[in-house]
């Protein structure tokens, strides 16, 4: 407000001197009057106009500078997989895989589906640039509340992005069954609830978004669904 104030007021003195002076001239008559007359007209150079505009723009200018920022942290969005610059090149969260076949328990099934590489994804956007050490990622079980570092995270600029794999989501969601036999066809059709967390720290404090969603497993020689996954 106080510099605003001081721009101002130079601005107006630079107006000020900008309008045209006259020395007026009192030339006396034969017969005793006197004739008031505009002897001297100084006009400012077309310079110091041109820099009375560019402290008007800079003026305005410097208003729009101190409104207020956007949210630090917005457009968060889930997908599957993410383009180099960490936008979101695919947005389903439909995953099929290579069904298991053999005989084992369901830790032997979510190995299975980690090492075919699939990815639960997030990006979104951030009003300024971030140290990477001040950005956090949770995926979070809704049945149990446990929250789960996201496995790889990324800050290219303006933006957040990282991953967790299919695979290691479904291990830590359903910890309580990993050890126990998967029958044939094991979460083919169940949809995975979770919830997404994303924080930022910074001088003004912590932020953070948080979006909820579900994955879907399917298998490519299956399409019946059986049940929720946990039993």
């Amino acid at each position: 407000g106080g510099l605003r104030a001081m721009a101002s007021a130079r601005v107006w003195r630079s107006i000020s001197a900008d309008i045209p002076s006259t020395e007026m001239t009192n030339w006396r008559s034969r017969d005793g009057g006197e004739l008031i007359s505009c002897v001297d007209i100084k006009m400012v150079p077309f310079r110091r106009r041109a820099q009375t505009f560019r402290l008007l723009l800079a003026l305005f200018a410097g208003g729009c500078l101190c409104s207020p920022p956007g949210p630090p942290l917005d457009g968060l969005v889930m997908g599957s997989s993410l383009d180099p610059d960490g936008s979101m090149a695919d947005e389903s969260l439909v995953y099929t895989f290579r069904p298991f076949l053999k005989k084992g328990t369901n830790r032997d099934l979510f190995n299975h589906i980690y090492f075919q590489g699939d990815t639960v994804c997030f990006s979104v956007r951030t009003s300024r640039p971030v140290a990477k050490s001040a950005v956090r990622a949770w995926f979070v079980d809704p049945e149990s509340g446990r929250r789960f570092p996201a496995e790889r995270l990324d800050v290219e600029g303006k933006r957040i992005s990282g991953f967790s794999l299919v695979g290691s989501l479904l291990g830590s969601f359903f910890e309580g069954i990993r050890d126990k036999p998967a029958p044939k066809g094991h979460l083919n059709g169940v949809s995975v609830p979770f919830e997404l967390i994303v924080t930022m720290a910074d001088e003004s404090g912590e932020h953070s978004v948080s979006v909820k969603s579900s994955f879907v497993i399917r298998y490519a020689i299956m399409n019946e669904s059986k049940g929720d996954g946990r039993s």
